[in-house]
């Protein structure tokens, strides 16, 4: 099938894909391919007890106009090295917001070098200040590489 070669997340199968003509959306349902042990998002660190889980919706890149959602649990569980409930760390998410994937994220950082931000903010009809935030981010990525 040619849609499980454009969405392949690192630790995720698909579970199904819904493609709507009348919402012009693609939804693409993801399970975890095991159960193994979880990390924390903010200091990496492997977490202990599980505290539950939450349905999350990010945003892909689009495919044909049709926008795209990805969606997948999300694990909750005790971190011991900041003594707090956290979220699991998972590789695709974009560090500048947990509503898009990288690849997204990457794109509109892209679109912010040959238009200004408020044009890209206008063309994917985000809030001005996450795209800001979005290429802010990739500059300083970029500029910490060259370093």
């Amino acid at each position: 099938m040619i849609m499980s070669r454009l969405f392949n997340y690192c630790g995720y199968k698909i579970q199904d894909i819904q493609i709507s003509t009348r919402d012009q959306q693609v939804s693409v349902y993801l399970t975890r391919k095991s159960r193994k042990s979880f990390i924390c998002y903010r200091c990496k660190s492997p977490m202990e007890r599980r505290r539950g889980h939450y349905l999350m919706q990010l945003q892909e890149l689009p495919i044909m106009n049709f926008r795209t959602i990805v969606k997948l649990w999300r694990e909750k569980g005790h971190c011991p090295q900041c003594n707090k409930a956290r979220s699991e760390h998972i590789e695709f998410v974009a560090d500048e917001t947990p509503h898009f994937t990288h690849r997204y994220a990457w794109w509109i950082g892209e679109m912010c070098e040959f238009a200004a931000v408020k044009r890209v903010a206008d063309f994917t009809k985000f809030d001005n200040m996450t795209v800001r935030r979005i290429d802010f981010a990739r500059i300083k990525q970029m500029l910490n590489e060259d370093t």
